[in-house]
């Protein structure tokens, strides 16, 4: 696809600023829309937004002076610089909680790509793993951003009215059980679970992008995690953001990392992708209570129970 509805001249807009030049994968300059409805809103009369592919090129383009903002700092040192801004010897860089929740998705379809059973078809094996994952610990040494934690996929009280919903939290003792559960015991007291018929638990297969440090070290810490609490081999396999998608869609993956950001303010930004033909679902998750209870929410008039019947699904 040439795409051409998105280029200078076609795209239509209706903010303060329309497209001028689009230069890809290099630049894109903006201009003042004269149609807009506030013009007083902004001062600017263009904006040049630059495409720098490396964060550490961009962060050197910023402290120069070539560019006036920097909206994300994806470097290995952003928890020195959110240091020195808490120490006073930085202004110029600031933390806050985004409407979105960082999140590692399980593939849940019967079977792997190599044709081998998947263990994560098994809701006890996916409560398990969850069960098994320190969060905080993940913030503290992995990101070190110390990041607000949560247990679900709406981020708690960003919504008025529809309040927070608390999943599983970090329980080591319950995630044996519930591993125990599926099926998968240290039957041999050597620090490793097996099925019944004495197979190991497959290596898991943990994706994830190299796009930013960050991944890779939650990556590593979730490695040690599974490793210590349920006895388990996980296999890491970064890759760049165009065969990681492709890796996503293909459900050539057991785990993967996943990020979303709410298009709007209403849980359902956040709980269709749950549903079985919604196109970000690259879990493969198929659950028809699921999808009956988000069509049901849909046609209640009343807020208040259309809330209720939302937070049921996404405690499920």
């Amino acid at each position: 696809q040439q795409y051409f509805w998105a280029r200078p001249g076609s795209l239509v807009s209706n903010g303060p600023f329309t497209l001028d030049t689009w230069r890809y994968k290099r630049d894109m300059r903006m201009v003042r829309n004269p149609h807009y409805h506030s013009p007083k809103m902004t001062t600017l009369d263009t904006i040049h937004a630059m495409t720098i592919a490396d964060p550490n090129t961009a962060v050197l383009a910023f402290e120069s002076g070539q560019m006036d903002w920097l909206s994300s700092v994806n470097v290995d040192y952003q928890p020195d610089m959110l240091l020195q801004q808490s120490n006073g010897e930085r202004n110029n860089i600031h933390a806050f909680p985004t409407f979105g929740t960082d999140f590692f998705s399980f593939n849940c379809r019967p079977f792997l790509n190599n044709g081998n059973k998947n263990p994560f078809s098994n809701a006890a094996v996916r409560r398990a793993f969850v069960l098994a994952t320190d969060r905080q610990s993940i913030v503290e040494h992995a990101t070190r951003l110390r990041e607000p934690t949560v247990t679900s996929i709406v981020p708690p009280d960003s919504i008025v009215g529809y309040g927070r919903v608390e999943g599983l939290d970090f329980n080591p003792i319950r995630a044996k059980e519930e591993l125990a559960i599926a099926g998968w015991v240290d039957r041999d007291g050597d620090g490793r679970v097996e099925d019944a018929q004495g197979n190991l638990f497959p290596a898991i297969d943990l994706l994830y992008t190299t796009n930013t440090p960050r991944y890779k070290w939650v990556s590593l810490e979730l490695r040690d995690q599974w490793n210590k609490y349920l006895g388990v081999t996980v296999e890491l396999r970064g890759t760049d953001n165009k065969f990681f998608s492709s890796d996503l869609r293909a459900g050539n993956f057991m785990v993967a990392r996943g990020r979303w950001y709410g298009d709007y303010g209403d849980p359902t930004t956040f709980l269709d992708i749950f549903r079985s033909d919604n196109g970000n679902n690259d879990r493969g998750y198929s659950n028809p209570a699921i999808d009956e209870a988000l069509d049901l929410a849909a046609i209640e008039q009343d807020q208040a129970k259309r809330f209720a019947m939302l937070r049921d699904v996404e405690e499920q």
